[in-house]
């Protein structure tokens, strides 16, 4: 996380923020540590700054999700027959 900080007080690697930030969106980290690492004043400036990487984490948690029922599906077929 220093490279986050170290780059977030460097206004020359605001790319590199974007992709830091991004990677930890798509790990699950929540919404206020990472405005936090930042520096917003809260989770809402992070959420309007970054909310189509939110739209992009939640629709690949949701195909994770359906992958994990599907398989849970077959599973249970296979058992039962």
């Amino acid at each position: 996380m220093s490279s986050i900080l170290f780059f977030a007080s460097d206004s020359n690697h605001s790319c590199s923020i974007s992709l830091d930030l991004t990677n930890l969106i798509h790990s699950n980290v929540d919404i206020t540590t990472i405005s936090n690492i930042v520096g917003h004043i809260n989770g809402n400036v992070t959420l309007s700054v970054y909310a189509h990487e939110f739209k992009e984490a939640t629709a690949f948690g949701c195909n994770v999700m359906s992958d994990l029922l599907n398989q849970q599906k077959k599973q249970t077929k296979t058992m039962s027959e």
